[in-house]
């Protein structure tokens, strides 16, 4: 859909938005169980009907939707909270507009319609004599943050956490019943399960070399082995490795990850050294994190000294599963528009120059 940010008109919020702003909210919230699954559990209803009608008449929130004129669509909105200190004695008097929401429709972002709904909460804080926006954004939300920098946001503080070892009992968990095999005839039906869950999802199965054989299970199998070899490949792609990551204790299929032996120029600049995909039922319980950390060790057998694995930035859960593997930030970039984020994860200590 193409959005014309002049038709996309800021209002004050209704009772009747609320079916819109629920949606958006789950859309927030989802990317939030993805950042953080250690922190927030999914599922939970994080906008009761009881507690946004309070929002509304609470003098000191303002609650904003952002809406398509021309066809009435809610693509976005924001709820701001009032502080007024300047009756506190520590601190110089002032009026501050906190952003305790701020979400836009999936769908819409990067066109326009962020910058039309900031450009009215700066307009709301003026109207009503703050002198400072605040807001709070989470460490993994790096979309977020290149937003609101973008809106000339600056750091005000930072909230720092020490993860004691009992917060990794997750990943601990998952990673103690998981192993990576080759694709092989026994999970011929779990494999062809595993597919239907990303179609019905609408998703494109990750990672890419799961459609090979346009559906054929066998020549998926044959065409996996033979570019193993390095045989048989694509013009343009490299010689690749498929794992299958199946849980011990079931013996169920829970995802697959690719390992490219090395790199051209396509995977240097887009695709980097390792695809990976876990199917939807099987999500947000570690087994992403486990399977890198597998994955990073066949590397180091293959005597890999660091892989390059990229990312769209708006994919936070696997910059979050990266991130947990000892990713670092090389670079940024965009493919077709689409703003990603290189991370190089080290096997080896360099060698001294």
């Amino acid at each position: 859909m193409i959005v014309n940010p002049d038709r996309i008109e800021v209002r004050k919020a209704a009772p009747a938005d609320y079916g819109a702003i629920r949606r958006l909210e789950e859309q927030i919230y989802a990317l939030h169980c993805a950042g953080r699954p250690d922190i927030f559990k999914p599922g939970a209803d994080t906008m009761p009907q009881g507690y946004f009608l309070g929002l509304l008449d609470n003098a000191g929130v303002t609650v904003l939707v952002a809406e398509d004129a021309a066809c009435g669509r809610v693509v976005g909105f924001c709820v701001l909270k009032w502080r007024d200190v300047r009756h506190t004695p520590m601190m110089q008097p002032c009026v501050i507009l906190h952003v305790d929401d701020f979400c836009i429709d999936a769908e819409m972002k990067r066109r326009g319609v962020g910058s039309r709904l900031f450009g009215a909460v700066k307009g709301c804080a003026s109207q009503g004599g703050a002198s400072i926006i605040e807001l709070n954004v989470w460490e993994f939300n790096t979309e977020a943050a290149a937003f609101y920098e973008s809106q000339g946001m600056g750091v005000q503080l930072r909230r720092m956490e020490l993860c004691l070892p009992e917060a990794d009992a997750l990943y601990q968990t998952a990673a103690d019943d998981v192993k990576l095999v080759l694709p092989c005839g026994e999970y011929r039906t779990q494999f062809a399960q595993m597919l239907a869950e990303f179609t019905s999802r609408h998703e494109e199965p990750l990672p890419a070399a799961v459609r090979l054989g346009d559906g054929n299970f066998d020549e998926m199998l044959r065409l996996a082995h033979r570019h193993a070899q390095g045989r048989e490949l694509p013009e343009g792609w490299v010689p690749d490795t498929l794992w299958w990551l199946v849980r011990k204790s079931d013996n169920r299929l829970l995802g697959a990850i690719d390992i490219r032996h090395r790199l051209n120029g396509f995977l240097r600049d887009y695709g980097g050294h390792i695809g990976y995909g876990i199917r939807p039922s099987e999500r947000r319980k570690g087994y992403a994190t486990a399977m890198l950390a597998l994955a990073l060790e066949k590397c180091r057998e293959m005597g890999m000294e660091s892989v390059l694995i990229l990312c769209n930035t708006s994919n936070i859960a696997s910059l979050a599963t990266m991130k947990r593997n000892g990713a670092v930030l090389e670079s940024e970039g965009a493919h077709d528009g689409v703003p990603i984020q290189r991370y190089r994860i080290a096997l080896k200590p360099q060698a001294a120059d």
